[in-house]
């Protein structure tokens, strides 16, 4: 129909051109010169539009480089005519301004057609939604993202959203229209024209800008019961992939992650490629996404070491299903097993370590100290010296900011963690021992993130231990991606610490997941304080008192300057404290644990059970 519709379109435009170019008075001889002729013409440009495939593009989704394709082959249709003429007629008494005529009608013609289409379809498709039943929205944004969105909107057949209009805060835009869409003002205008263009959805479509302008929408979303939604990162902007589907709500990774992390992808292949990496803890929060971001660099072989048979399976098949012919391995064990350890470590021999397994919940762990004290500091001296044994080239400690000035227990069996790895590298000869420290990360297991969102589920209360307390937050796989990162940084026995960006207020974060579920603080929800838990502080930090910090080639990591220590003392002390652990000798373990973290004194310690 397209073809035959061309055809006819074409016939007209090459009449028309004989008649414009004689004052629409042309001679009987050029009219029958004309007839003769339009077969060649017509067919030449037919075949021109076929060659250069005009015939792929839907209408329906028609754009100006569409437009620009089918100028294009008009001109080379046109240019094949010349051609074909010249051969049949040698254009004799042929006159030559014809053609150039006819390939400008062509065009307007032809365009003008599938415009119309394109007007007729979108016509059609608003018609087959009623007013009554179509959301208004206002888009933020007025860019490349929106404009894509518009066009998707456009020629949705199933979308029912409504574009009132566009807010953007560049003033050359504003007061014209995008698409039909108009630009109602800048973004400091939305609070009015949610009132007044009665907005029920807003669609963030600036996918580049800083987190506290989408914090800012929000709030006043919020306050006049309207959705704030968002469309695709940048990364998929680029590949211009936003359709009506992608819109999704705006999600607490929107508003406190940092703007993507970029990894120098060179550095980070050459130090995975072709590489076995052995990753403990793998299927836990960090373990887990540590292992899919190694997987995305080519590793020779991954070996999955996780006590938890259920993380375990659940990892090994996330990550076959996503990597296929992957070489894993899944490994059952216990970091405080040296048998188990070392015999892995021997058979499988793997380059690199990362050891992510550890107990971090802080009232858990204040209230099982044996069990973290064999857990996160003699299974990583077990993890450690076997890797010096078996001389891995690279071991990596996941630490934490809990481990800097601590006033918790599972924060000082971190920081001796971070003591033995430390020493354990001071006397390796083949193996360079790297830590990493962060803070929290957005949705791990037991985090104050999915703990608010339960309590939401269930209607409230919220429970915050103190309106003051704050803490450093970023997402899982930025932390993954910056280990990794900071791995490569590594020349020997160093500590490297995650930029963490701005500390947030528990209660700030509170009171936004309350925004996000469409809720009101008092009238939907309330927020209770139930005062600081054992451990728990008010603030964390990322460096120890007399430590300094130089920058490195990734600007989001930095390297901290370690205090000297006697390494074989550290060990020493660490095996005195191991023992007093096992023999459940409190007062012993206060002591030891006092002088293996500076400032540390243990006041949770249960007392012995008198076994008598």
């Amino acid at each position: 129909m397209q073809v035959v519709g061309d055809g006819l379109g074409l016939a007209a435009a090459y009449y028309s051109s004989f008649y414009l170019r004689f004052n629409m008075a042309p001679a009987e001889r050029y009219l029958d010169m004309a007839e003769q002729t339009l077969p060649v013409v017509v067919l030449a440009t037919l075949a021109a539009l076929m060659t250069l495939r005009v015939y792929r593009v839907m209408w329906r989704y028609l754009s100006l480089a569409d437009l620009v394709r089918l100028s294009q082959a008009v001109f080379f249709g046109m240019l094949l005519a010349t051609v074909a003429l010249a051969l049949w007629t040698r254009l004799i008494q042929y006159p030559r301004t014809v053609l150039p005529i006819y390939g400008v009608l062509a065009v307007v013609l032809l365009s003008s057609i599938r415009m119309i289409g394109r007007s007729w379809f979108e016509r059609g498709m608003r018609l087959r939604v009623s007013q009554e039943d179509m959301t208004r929205v206002l888009l933020i944004g007025a860019g490349r993202a929106a404009e894509i969105l518009l066009s998707e909107l456009r020629g949705n057949r199933d979308s029912n959203l409504q574009v009132v209009g566009l807010l953007d805060d560049d003033p050359v835009k504003q007061g014209r229209f995008i698409l039909g869409a108009p630009v109602l003002g800048g973004i400091d205008s939305l609070a009015l024209h949610l009132e007044a263009e009665e907005v029920e959805r807003v669609v963030f479509c600036i996918p580049s800008a800083p987190n506290s302008l989408r914090l800012k929408l929000l709030e006043l979303c919020s306050d006049y019961g309207a959705r704030l939604e968002t469309v695709p990162r940048i990364a998929d902007l680029a590949e211009g992939k936003i359709t009506v589907n992608q819109i999704r709500e705006v999600t607490l990774s929107d508003l406190l992650g940092r703007d993507p992390v970029a990894l120098d992808e060179g550095a980070v292949a050459s130090f995975l490629n072709a590489k076995v990496v052995m990753i403990t803890g793998a299927g836990g929060s960090i373990g887990s996404e540590i292992c899919r971001q190694v997987m995305r660099y080519g590793p020779a072989m991954v070996l999955l070491f996780e006590r938890s048979e259920l993380a375990l399976f659940q990892i090994d098949g996330e990550l076959r299903r996503r990597f296929s012919g992957a070489n894993l391995v899944p490994l059952l064990g216990d970091i405080q097993d040296p048998q188990r350890v070392e015999e892995v470590l021997e058979q499988y021999k793997p380059q690199v370590v990362f050891h992510a397994a550890a107990y971090k919940h802080v009232p858990l762990v204040e209230m099982n100290p044996f069990q973290a004290l064999a857990n996160n500091v003699g299974g990583s001296q077990v993890v450690a010296q076997a890797s010096a044994a078996a001389k891995v080239d690279r071991f990596v400690l996941i630490s934490t900011d809990k481990a800097v000035n601590p006033t918790s227990f599972m924060g000082a069996t971190k920081r001796i963690a971070e003591r033995v790895c430390q020493a354990v590298g001071g006397q390796a000869e083949h193996t360079r021992f790297t830590t990493v420290r962060f803070g929290n990360v957005i949705g791990s297991s037991g985090s104050v993130i999915p703990t608010f969102r339960e309590q939401i589920r269930r209607g409230g209360p919220i429970t915050v231990t103190h309106e003051k307390i704050e803490r450093f937050f970023m997402t899982i796989p930025e932390a993954a991606q910056l280990v990794l990162q900071a791995s490569t940084l590594s020349d020997g026995d160093e500590t490297f610490i995650l930029d963490m960006g701005q500390p947030v207020r528990i209660v700030d974060l509170a009171r936004q997941m309350i925004r996000l579920s469409g809720l009101k603080e008092g009238e939907d929800i309330e927020i209770q304080f139930t005062g600081l838990r054992p451990g728990e502080k008010l603030y964390e930090e990322l460096m120890i008192d007399g430590e300094d910090h130089t920058r490195t080639a990734h600007k989001k990591i930095l390297r901290v300057s370690r205090k000297q220590q006697d390494h074989q003392a550290v060990l020493d002390q660490t095996s005195g404290l191991l023992e007093a652990g096992a023999q459940r000798q409190t007062q012993a373990i206060r002591k030891l644990a006092s002088d293996l973290v500076d400032n540390y004194q243990p006041t949770h310690l249960p007392e012995p059970v008198n076994r008598s």
